[in-house]
C-alpha cells in the first residue's frame, strides 16, 4: 500500500500527532508520534508555470501544484532550497522571470529568459533583499501563513514556456 501526503493535508498528520499520537521509534526513552516522524522527512512541492494554462502577462502568476491546484507552502514552513527546471523555454523578447514566496524575488532573482533555455536546471537557496540581492545564497524564507508560490514576469510578456519549480521545505508545525 502506498500513501502520499501532500502539502494540503500535512496539517492532518500534525493534528493527529497532538490529538492521539501513534507510537513511533523512541529516542532516549521518548516516544514520538507519527506526525513528528513525518515532519522529520523532507517535504517537497512541485510548482508549475505553463503558459498554455496561466498566460504570460507581466506581473505575478500564481503557480499550480502537479495536480492543478494552488501551490501552497503550509503555515510555518521554512523553505530551504528551490530548483527550477525549464520544460519549455520561455519566449518573450526582453522578459525576465523570478520566483517569490513572501517578498519580490525572494526565491529566485529576476533572470533574463535568454538564460532559461530548454533542459536548464537552476537551483539555490532563498535570497534576501529581493532583486538587489541577485543570487545571494542566504535564507531560509519562512512562510507565516499558508503561502502561495508565485512566479513574476518582468519587462515584457511571455508568449510561451513551461517551468517546473521544486521547493524543499521543513514543516515547522
Amino acid at each position: 500500500m502506498t500513501m502520499s501526503i501532500y502539502a494540503q493535508n500535512n496539517g492532518l498528520v500534525n493534528r493527529a500527532n497532538t490529538a492521539a499520537p501513534l507510537d513511533g521509534p523512541s529516542s532516549s526513552g521518548i516516544q514520538y508520534g507519527l506526525g513528528t516522524e513525518v515532519n522529520r522527512c523532507a517535504n517537497r512541492i512541485k510548482c508549475v508555470y505553463n503558459f498554455a494554462v496561466q498566460g504570460g502577462a507581466v506581473g505575478n502568476i500564481n503557480l499550480l501544484d502537479d495536480q492543478g491546484n494552488a501551490a501552497i507552502i503550509p503555515l510555518g514552513a521554512i523553505c530551504i532550497q528551490w530548483t527550477a527546471y525549464i520544460v519549455i523555454a520561455p519566449v518573450g523578447s526582453t522578459a525576465t522571470i523570478g520566483a517569490q514566496l513572501l517578498a519580490a524575488n525572494d526565491l529566485m532573482a529576476q533572470t533574463a529568459i535568454t538564460s532559461l533555455t530548454l533542459g536548464v536546471l537552476w537551483s539555490g537557496k532563498p535570497v534576501s533583499g529581493g532583486a538587489g540581492a541577485a543570487y545571494t545564497k542566504v535564507g531560509p524564507v519562512t512562510a507565516t501563513a499558508g503561502t502561495q508560490v508565485l512566479m513574476s514576469i518582468g519587462t515584457a510578456a511571455l508568449t510561451a514556456g513551461q517551468i517546473d519549480f521544486y521547493l524543499d521545505y521543513v514543516d515547522g508545525n
